[in-house]
């Protein structure tokens, strides 16, 4: 259904503060998962699945950098901001594991099409391989997010600052932010009206549209995986620059006052029809 056309799917910014790059990072990550959840390999796929290793490779190596990041930052590191950057090194310890399995399944896509050119059956083990790829960076989102909390909490306690970037949000706005940097919302169409899906917690089709309008998200049509099997693709609703920015002003607050940011595990598609509209 969908195969990357470039040697890399996206480019990871390396010029923000750490806390920032982990939420471009677990953008990314949430991005990956969702083009190789939506990838069906054929017997033609060995440089789609080359494309796919590149490009969460990649991503090991952002998630490297931002270790750096915080080093530069702050040579000196308390047990907050080390099980921080103990949490990125494990995040791409997974994430090399992930891109060796997608090699894997490319060659053996590559060898089997060079020891039979007309053949159009596919190896067995390759989508065994792409399903351990896609375990070990099925969380990926939800530990680069934790770790840019911890981050942000130990900034704003070393230099306080006055969170101005989420002024005039209300709370079901923020827990939507949260939400979305989580990578767990998306939004589906039905009968010409829109629904959306958000793994934890209540996002209403409302509070996405003020968040549009307020430039804080958007979203990538038919990009997520489909709500049931057979399903069309649904829209990724993803943070904009403005929208990171306001994001880590929220973790940045005390555990009480910024929400729930324990970790879920993804849920597999069901066969249920689209839920009332929010």
């Amino acid at each position: 259904m969908s195969s990357p056309t470039d040697v890399l799917l996206f480019d990871v910014p390396a010029s923000r503060p750490p806390s920032e790059q982990l939420l471009d990072l677990a953008a990314d990550y949430t991005r990956f998962n969702d083009a190789l959840s939506l990838f069906r390999p054929t017997a033609a796929s060995g440089p789609a699945l080359g494309a796919h290793s590149a490009s969460v490779a990649r991503l090991t190596r952002a998630a490297l950098a931002s270790i750096q990041a915080v080093h530069d930052q702050w040579p000196y590191l308390n047990a907050a901001m080390v099980e921080a950057t103990v949490r990125i090194k494990q995040l791409a310890y997974l994430s090399g594991g992930a891109a060796h399995h997608l090699s894997e399944a490319q060659a053996a896509v590559t060898g089997a099409a060079l020891a039979d050119p007309d053949g159009t059956s596919l190896p067995d083990s390759v989508n065994r391989q792409m399903q351990l790829a896609r375990e070990l960076t099925a969380l990926a989102p939800e530990a680069a997010l934790a770790s840019a909390t911890g981050i942000a909490r130990e900034t704003q306690r070393r230099h306080p600052t006055a969170q101005s970037a989420t002024a005039g949000l209300n709370a079901a706005e923020l827990a939507a932010l949260h939400a979305t940097a989580l990578g767990q919302v998306v939004v589906t169409q039905s009968q010409a009206r829109e629904y959306v899906h958000s793994r934890t917690g209540v996002v209403r089709i409302g509070t996405l549209r003020s968040l549009e309008v307020k430039g804080l998200i958007t979203r990538d049509p038919a990009t997520a995986p489909p709500a049931f099997d057979g399903g069309p693709p649904q829209d990724r609703i993803r943070l904009t620059s403005d929208g990171v920015t306001a994001t880590v002003s929220v973790l940045a607050l005390p555990t009480a006052a910024a929400g729930p940011t324990a970790l879920s595990v993804p849920h597999a598609p069901t066969a249920s029809a689209p839920g009332r509209a929010r």
